[in-house]
This record gives C-alpha cells, sequence and structure tokens, in this order.
C-alpha cells in the first residue's frame, strides 16, 4: 500500500466533494459568464541608415541635392508615412537661417517605394502617402531614397555664410 502526504488526500477529499456537489444542482441554478478576450499587435517599425546633413555650396548657379539612404523595415504587412517638421515656422516650406535671422528655403522629397524611382514631394507637418515597410528579415538595398534640394533661385539670392536648422521626420505606422 502507497502512503500520500495528508495534503494530497484532502485536497482529492475536497475536489471529490465539488464535483458531487455540481452534478446533484439542477440546471435553473447554474450561472454562466462571459469574458471577451481582445488582442491588440501593434505595429513595429525601426529606422536604419540616417545621419545629419553636412555640405558645402561652391556653385550657385545649379541646384543643390543631397541624397541619403532611408530604410524602414518592420512587421511585413505595416504600412507607414512620414511627416517632416522644419525648424522654422512656415508651414508651406522648410528653410534654414543664418546668425542674422535671413532663411534659404529647401525642398524634401522621399522614395518610399523599392524599386520605384518616383520621389514623393514632402511639405511640413503633412503625411506623406502610404508606404509598405520592408520586412524586418529583409536587407536594405542602399540606394538613395531621401532628397534635400536647394534652388539655383533661392542659392544665388542668399548672403554667404552658415545656414543651419533642424529637421525632424517622424515615421508613423498608418
Amino acid at each position: 500500500m502507497k502512503h500520500y502526504p495528508i495534503t494530497f488526500v484532502l485536497a482529492l477529499f475536497l475536489l471529490s466533494g465539488r464535483f458531487a456537489l455540481a452534478e446533484s444542482r439542477k440546471p435553473e441554478d447554474q450561472a454562466s459568464s462571459r469574458v471577451t478576450i481582445s488582442l491588440a499587435i501593434l505595429p513595429s517599425l525601426s529606422i536604419d541608415t540616417i545621419s545629419d546633413v553636412h555640405f558645402d555650396i561652391e556653385r550657385r548657379d545649379v541646384d543643390a541635392n543631397y541624397e541619403e539612404f532611408f530604410c524602414v523595415k518592420g512587421n511585413a504587412s505595416t504600412r507607414y508615412s512620414i511627416i517632416a517638421y522644419g525648424s522654422s515656422s512656415s508651414q508651406t516650406s522648410f528653410s534654414l537661417t543664418n546668425k542674422e535671422g535671413d532663411e534659404l528655403r529647401y525642398a524634401i522629397s522621399y522614395n518610399g517605394q523599392q524599386g520605384s524611382i518616383q520621389y514623393d514631394q514632402l511639405s511640413p507637418g503633412k503625411p506623406s502617402p502610404v508606404y509598405a515597410v520592408l520586412a524586418d528579415n529583409d536587407a536594405c538595398d542602399g540606394q538613395p531614397n531621401f532628397n534635400i534640394q536647394f534652388l539655383a533661385a533661392d542659392l544665388e539670392a542668399a548672403d554667404s555664410g552658415l545656414y543651419s536648422g533642424a529637421l525632424t521626420l517622424v515615421v508613423a505606422p498608418v
């Protein structure tokens, strides 16, 4: 004969008593409850490769372009848009300022469609078109897809000096 600890025998007895009670109840004495389960799976985004922009303008008679590679990765089904904010208070254009307060306008464009050559113009505070993310396990192709452009007309009108400002890019899942 096997010996069980007292706690085990007591637990077995209590369980047996509960089963006996449940079987003797009438259907109208029983109660039920419904639990709703909700599960939110949030999109995940990460940005690979972005850096500060520094360049010198030697020729003012041609447009100056700066291209950068900007890779957005995440869950394969996630879609996103980009919202750009400049350091100036303008809601219609981006600009840099010098120490005298002179402004130098610039434009920003982004190509979020892998394999496409078309860039979308970004406006301050306005969402870009919607793009699909590159899956987390896919490699970024390294081709430039982010462009900053200074027009020759704006460069010719600007005084010489150091112009600076901040550009904030917000990548938001949609």
